[in-house]
């Protein structure tokens, strides 16, 4: 699974992934429905109301809408066929849904699904794009953008106007992040720095890890209080060999502290998405291959779990009592707060979707057929080796 996301009242969660299917699974883990679209799903953003369901992926040239009982509300062709979207999110007031088209252009669609206007970052700024996020008043879009080790972030509002942009020397850079009362907007650079921007465009001040072995990554989220910041990172052994770390780090005016941090444990295990309880209490962090849940005060390991593959993807119930995780390997899991595993769901038929001619061998006759197929391969296989076998003893 590429993405897994919670509705708004907490009720359902939807999955998204190889298997160019969205699956919507309720608390239990049970299948609520399933609708088969274009390919791949990249992406999924609920409607702040939950009344809508927002997906886009490979080969997908449009923005498909869904209903909560998985039928199409509409779709909008938006791009070209050969630059598939791979990203999407509604505005937090529900009245406008954006989408990137294979890092190049930016589209904004209204409820109803009509293009409101659409921007070619590449064309227009000579930049990809990286991703965008929505300022918590809807009423800014910040897109990170990079080309040939120059990085921008760009600020356009909901008409498609640019408001500000600022041009950094940088190889690239992560998502927009806004402080949850939209008064200030994070990135980190790929060479370790956190860059922090007023909501008017001007670098308040940067920070970087004092220790020279220490680089901070580019994951990070924003504490619901707006308090703290938890990011990935890396300790540094050497010219030749780091580990990845989670850190977590207070903010105060212009001050950034370190609080904690935690070394992983071995070099494969950097964080692919880090996710606040509701709460602030606890952060969950998604890495290759495990979810793991800290003390956000303290940076304590309550618990940790194997989700066989990358985890791509933790997200948190509404209410806190629920973890969401999805990996690339197609499993869900459903955990409580304590770590107590209450659903895992293994779709391993996405792991061989990518195939069209595989995709098609999931009924019965089907997979009786590869079976017969397989083994008479193997059979194949035992008769050249008896015939091997007699040609040495009589040689």
């Amino acid at each position: 699974m590429f993405t897994v996301e919670w509705s708004p009242d907490g009720t359902m969660l939807v999955t998204g992934g190889v298997r160019n299917k969205v699956i919507a699974l309720d608390t239990r883990g049970n299948t609520l429905w399933e609708r088969e679209l274009y390919g791949t799903i990249y992406d999924i953003s609920w409607s702040p109301d939950g009344s809508m369901i927002a997906v886009v992926g490979e080969n997908f040239d449009r923005v498909v809408a869904l209903d909560k009982q998985g039928n199409l509300v509409w779709e909008t062709k938006v791009g070209e066929y050969l630059y598939p979207l791979d990203r999407v999110s509604w505005s937090p007031n529900g009245k406008w849904l954006a989408a990137a088209e294979s890092r190049s252009q930016l589209f904004l669609l209204d409820r109803e699904g009509n293009l409101l206007w659409k921007r070619d970052i590449s064309y227009e700024f000579n930049r990809a794009i990286l991703d965008f996020t929505w300022s918590p008043d809807s009423s800014m879009l910040a897109v990170s953008t990079t080309r040939w080790a120059f990085s921008t972030l760009i600020v356009f509002d909901p008409n498609g106007t640019l408001i500000w942009k600022h041009e950094l020397d940088e190889y690239t850079i992560s998502s927009p992040i806004w402080s949850p009362d939209g008064s200030m907007l994070v990135i980190i650079a790929s060479s370790g720095k956190v860059l922090f921007f007023s909501r008017d465009g001007d670098l308040l001040w940067n920070y970087e890890d004092p220790d020279p072995k220490k680089s901070i990554g580019m994951v990070a989220a924003w504490s619901p209080d707006g308090s703290m910041l938890a990011t990935s990172g890396k300790r540094i052994y050497g010219n030749f060999y780091s580990l990845p770390m989670v850190m977590a780090f207070s903010i105060n005016g212009t001050k950034l502290t370190k609080l904690w941090e935690h070394v992983l444990d071995n070099i494969h295990m950097s964080a692919r998405d880090i996710e606040w309880s509701p709460d602030g209490s606890m952060i969950a962090v998604g890495t290759y291959p495990q979810v793991i849940l800290y003390n956000s005060s303290d940076g304590k390991v309550l618990w940790r779990h194997d989700l066989q593959g990358k985890v791509m993807r933790v997200a948190w119930s509404p209410d806190g009592s629920m973890l969401a995780a999805g990996s690339i390997s197609g499993n869900v899991a459903l955990y409580n707060a304590t770590g107590e595993v209450k659903v895992t769901r293994s779709t391993l038929l996405d792991q061989i979707t990518l195939n069209p001619y595989i995709q098609k061998l999931t009924s019965s006759d089907d997979r009786l057929l590869v079976f017969v197929i397989l083994l008479t391969i193997l059979l194949l296989l035992l008769v050249l080796l008896a015939r091997r076998s007699r040609r040495k003893r009589r040689g």
